[in-house]
């Protein structure tokens, strides 16, 4: 899958850390940034504080993030890999510990998987390094994002994506997972403790999770086969014990920021709450809803024509508003030629106004 250059091993102590997981290639985002190729934008928008600050949202949990994230589900895959014409190379951002990545790994023939965070990809199995690969543009089969598209500078990112992407077929696809479905009387509590009692401690970008991506800007065209950009929904599921379900809750963002800022969310009383819904059951099936947004890059030649024609139309029309307001002045201006002429050299004249006047006589009331 793929071929050693060297026998060069980075470990942890390189801050341009490359480690293979189960024939991943499993880089730190910093690394990423300067060994692959990158359109003509400034480098620095990539590590922007919005960045930097949702990668600390995950540093003191990636164990957790690692043991209790749910993998995804073979459809899933099989569906974005039916509409990627070529299976040579994908690019899996915000890998995480690499749940995507290894599923994408059975199907590609070359997988790269980036990661802000050098704590999450700690926990990823540690295999010999490979030597890098760096990548032209347009020579990428398909980008993939799971759980992590809300938390990205959208324009920078897509200008990226369009920028390595094959023309016109390279395959974008971004996915995310809502609460897992347990039981009722689970379900109930979780759905509480989400939208009540973690409220308060989620990032705004989380919304965009909440309403399954149907509202994330997701400029590409559909794929081969369907007439819509999705979000398709699959689900995955997984067997789940009481203290896995706690170790889901203390991976969320919000729990580590209550927790930074002194707030255990998970308290006696709370865990107590769960415990009584959870039963008396070992472990239980948790159902996780996945929706899938997947689009292609399209030719970027024509979408770029397109955007010439919409705004030769645009400037048209703001010439034709112009020409339109210049006749107008042109109007008025000759109008007030007009009155010169009229009037003459004479500084000021004599201006009459007649009045007129109506009277009338009520009754035998006077004047």
């Amino acid at each position: 899958m793929w071929k050693a250059r060297n026998d060069k091993v980075f470990n942890n102590r390189n801050p341009y850390v490359g480690e293979m997981v189960d024939d991943v290639k499993v880089l730190s985002w910093r690394w990423a940034l300067d060994r692959i190729s990158m359109p003509p934008l400034q480098r620095s928008d990539w590590r922007n504080q919005r960045v930097i600050e949702m990668a600390e949202l995950f540093v003191n949990q990636g164990k957790e993030y690692a043991d209790a994230r749910p993998s995804y589900p073979p459809q899933l895959f099989q569906f974005i890999a039916s509409k990627t014409p070529s299976h040579n190379l994908v690019w899996d951002v915000a890998t995480g510990s690499g749940q995507a990545a290894k599923s994408l790994a059975t199907l590609y023939k070359n997988v790269i998987a980036t990661d802000v965070s050098e704590q999450q990809l700690e926990f990823a199995t540690k295999l010999p390094n490979l030597e890098q690969i760096v990548t032209p543009q347009g020579t990428i089969d398909l980008v993939t994002i799971a759980q992590g598209l809300h938390w990205f500078d959208f324009p920078n990112f897509y200008q990226q994506v369009k920028w390595v992407l094959k023309k016109p077929h390279g395959v974008i696809a971004a996915w995310c997972y809502s609460l897992p479905r347990i039981s009722d009387e689970v379900d109930t509590v979780v759905d509480q403790f989400y939208f009540i009692d973690s409220k308060p401690y989620w990032d705004s970008a989380c919304k965009l999770v909440e309403d399954n991506y149907r509202s994330i800007d997701f400029p590409f065209e559909a794929v081969d086969g369907v007439d819509h950009r999705g979000p398709f929904e699959f689900v995955t599921e997984i067997l789940m014990s009481f203290d896995g379900l706690l170790t889901y809750i203390k991976s969320w963002s919000a729990y580590q920021t209550a927790k930074e800022k002194g707030v255990e969310l998970l308290g006696e009383d709370v865990v107590e709450k769960f415990k009584l819904a959870w039963g008396e059951d070992g472990h239980k099936t948790a159902k996780f809803p996945v929706y899938l947004r997947i689009g292609r890059v399209g030719n970027v030649q024509h979408q770029n024509k397109r955007k010439m024609q919409r705004y030769s139309v645009r400037l048209k029309l703001q010439n034709e508003q112009a020409r339109s307001s210049y006749a107008e002045y042109r109007s008025q201006s000759n109008i007030v030629e007009n009155f010169k002429f009229a009037w003459g050299n004479d500084g000021q004249k004599v201006a009459k106004f007649p009045i007129y006047l109506r009277i009338l006589k009520v009754g035998n009331a006077p004047i």
